[in-house]
């Protein structure tokens, strides 16, 4: 189906829709619906008055119909061509339907979203004689200006002052499921922290490196400084540049550290196995093998969520679940080893709720989501 029909089937579809179909439109929707199970499935979902109002809810002011239809043009679903384009076409079609039909700008609540919603910045930190502050609320601005820390809460980061006196202190800024934070440390180094990770760091930094300690995601920013190298641990391995600019995932149930450059270079290694990276390079370090390795990546598929994005090229929906398990502190099942398989392409907006990511996955045909409470069935 190309693209001048996918909109001719939504224009008709949504005046089917709202009873506005002319009887050769309204004929023209009804051979499309018995044409096959799963296009008739789709209008009656459509057609339904409770998911109609979670989507007004949760489109007031997106581009539906462009974003829907970049998402769906982008799917790559382990089936026959056939099978696969005819999904497309049907996908995209009513998702483009659903985009001419949220077009009113009312506000209705919906428990099931509110409980799915994405993560915020909210952290933990961990002050050197032990103290904890919740991060993210303000309330103990006083407290961290005495360690030398400003708050900004509007945009979620703490900045550390230059000093060059004063007994060193290390730290530690952890974020939860569905929380991430920004922080700056010392010498302007700027790290942003994924769900579920910590960071370990001295409050200045003295003496020969910048050395700090990394548990899960980050993106750092290294203030250059090529008479201190700055030096990640992560996992057993080390990252060390004078001035760049990297992602690190170190999630220790992923049994591997991988490191993306995108500027600069870093001497990266696992024990005595060392490597270069450079610019859109990746080096990887199995933990189970100990064996480190590199390629060329493009970039922007590991750093997205920095920019507030989930990009997907060739996932399984395995790899695709667990980051979104981080992200909207969701538990997930799989019922067959057919849906965990199942590969996906797109780019997503990382703050949507839950539910809206769920039926973009769905509308593939690959796979069927159930939500109950927090827990996630798929098959």
């Amino acid at each position: 189906m190309n693209e001048e029909n996918i909109y001719h089937l939504a224009d008709i579809i949504s005046k089917f829709l709202k009873a506005e179909a002319a009887p050769e439109e309204a004929r023209e929707v009804e051979r499309w619906r018995d044409a096959s199970p799963e296009h008739a499935r789709l209008l009656q979902r459509f057609s339904s008055r409770a998911f109609l109002e979670r989507r007004r809810v949760d489109e007031l002011s997106r581009d539906t119909a462009g974003a829907f239809r970049r998402f769906i043009s982008r799917q790559r679903v382990r089936r026959a061509r056939r099978h696969a384009m005819a999904m497309v076409g049907t996908a995209a079609a009513v998702l483009l339907v659903v985009g001419l039909l949220v077009s009113r700008r009312e506000t209705l609540p919906s428990a099931e979203i509110l409980a799915l919603s994405a993560g915020e910045s909210r952290a933990l930190l961990t002050l050197g004689d032990g103290q904890r502050v919740a991060l993210g609320n303000g309330r103990d601005a006083p407290l961290l200006a005495e360690h030398g820390i400003a708050q900004d809460t509007a945009r979620g980061f703490i900045a550390y002052s230059d000093g060059e006196e004063g007994e060193i202190a290390w730290h530690r800024v952890e974020t939860p499921r569905k929380g991430e934070y920004h922080v700056v440390l010392a010498d302007s180094t700027r790290v942003w922290l994924n769900a579920e990770s910590a960071l370990r760091f001295p409050t200045r930094f003295a003496g020969k490196e910048r050395r700090v300690a990394l548990e899960g995601e980050a993106y750092f920013e290294v203030s250059p400084d090529a008479r201190q190298p700055f030096v990640v641990e992560a996992n057993g391995t080390e990252t060390r540049v004078l001035g760049t600019t990297f992602n690190a995932r170190a999630y220790v149930d992923e049994g591997k550290v991988v490191m993306t450059l995108l500027e600069g270079s870093v001497q990266f290694s696992l024990g005595d196995a060392r490597l270069v990276l450079r610019p859109n390079e990746q080096g990887t370090a199995d933990l189970v093998t100990r064996e480190v390795g590199k390629q060329t990546v493009e970039t922007r598929l590991y750093t997205g969520w920095k920019e507030g994005r989930f990009i997907f090229e060739g996932q399984t929906l395995e790899e695709i679940m667990k980051t979104l398990h981080r992200w909207y502190d969701v538990n997930i099942y799989f019922k067959n080893d057919a849906a965990r398989r199942s590969t996906f392409n797109g780019n997503l907006e990382r703050y949507n709720n839950f539910n809206r990511i769920v039926e973009l996955l769905e509308m593939t045909g690959a796979a069927r989501f159930t939500i109950e409470s927090n827990n996630i069935y798929i098959e």
